[in-house]
């Protein structure tokens, strides 16, 4: 319990870490898909309920210490939990609705997105801007599926890397 609490707390320093990078450097995206993939080595190391208190964690330490909230905002709102939720669909063991339940969970996200957006973000925005979103939503939502699928796979490969090539080396 102890090695797993250490483990956690040591990733989830990373995770800080990476969101941090990411908010002063023009990686930010890139840096919170960083932070996704240290949260799956705490799935795959500490199990799940490690990996939510360190999600929460996570979470909690970056909207108070990181300066621009965006990398945190798609750090909490999918980024961050989404390898513990996958870890609990992929035990469907039916690859074909494993899937569906993906995609399904992606687009209630994405459902959850627009609003919280709407509700927050699109009265402060320019008229021409919102046009632009209501007049592209089909391409803005297919783009969002076509890197939501690639998101998945590489968290599969990375996981199946990490247990494969990596976990011998670092030694946890």
């Amino acid at each position: 319990m102890i090695k797993k609490l250490a483990v956690s707390s040591v990733l989830m320093g990373l995770c800080i870490v990476c969101l941090f990078i990411g908010s002063i450097w023009p990686v930010k995206i890139a840096m919170s898909f960083m932070a996704s993939l240290i949260v799956s080595i705490v799935v795959v190391e500490c199990g799940h309920k490690y990996a939510w208190l360190v999600y929460i964690g996570i979470a909690i330490i970056s909207f108070l210490l990181i300066p621009k909230k965006f990398i945190v905002y798609s750090f909490i709102g999918f980024l961050g939990f989404y390898p513990i939720v996958k870890l609990y669909i992929e035990k469907l063991n039916r690859l074909w609705v494993e899937w569906i339940v993906k995609f399904i969970f992606f687009n209630i996200i994405l459902i959850l997105a627009y609003f919280a957006l709407n509700y927050f973000l699109l009265p402060s925005l320019d008229i021409a801007l919102v046009g632009f979103v209501f007049k592209y939503i089909a391409s803005i939502i297919a783009v969002s599926e076509i890197f939501f699928l690639v998101y998945d796979l590489g968290i599969s490969y990375f996981i199946n890397y990490y247990q494969q090539k990596l976990r011998r080396y670092i030694k946890i």
